[in-house]
């Protein structure tokens, strides 16, 4: 549902604005009970934008608000659920896999997608530290040996 907002005095704003504040604090909560930590970190940071936002428009002068041609706008919210994952050496996991005679499938099993572990392989992603421990327990490796810590 779009609001228009241009149209709107300035209580009508403030008004939406809290509600807005409302919902994602009632959202951010039920995420904490359901321990989705990452979204509702994500859900806290708007909550704090929203209300950073709300005290700024409330502070500005009736001529200030008469002369804005466009509300408030939110500020981009950077993603904080997702995780970074390990770095690992490029072609060590590969190479793993091979001596161990195993197939992407194989090495992938019911836990990982055998995509997943391609992606690991040609370094455009970073395996989670479970995802590592996975594939050094499959192929009979250290996890060092993927990081190149210790070698």
């Amino acid at each position: 549902m779009a609001l228009e907002i241009t149209t709107m005095t300035h209580a009508e704003r403030c008004d939406v604005m809290r509600a807005a504040i409302t919902a994602t604090r009632t959202a951010a909560l039920s995420l904490v009970d359901a321990d989705l930590f990452g979204a509702s970190d994500l859900l806290k940071h708007t909550l704090f934008e929203l209300e950073r936002q709300l005290r700024d428009f409330e502070a500005t002068s009736e001529a200030d608000r008469r002369s804005a041609v466009r509300p408030p706008q939110f500020a981009p919210v950077r993603r904080l659920g997702r995780h970074r994952g390990i770095d690992v050496v490029p072609g060590r996991v590969r190479a793993a896999r091979n001596e161990a005679g195993l197939s992407l499938a194989e090495l992938a099993g019911k836990d990982i997608t055998k995509v997943a572990i391609w992606y690991i392989e040609q370094g455009r992603t970073r395996p989670s530290a479970r995802t590592l421990d996975l594939i050094a327990e499959r192929t009979r490796k250290p996890v060092s040996y993927f990081t190149g810590v210790g070698s």
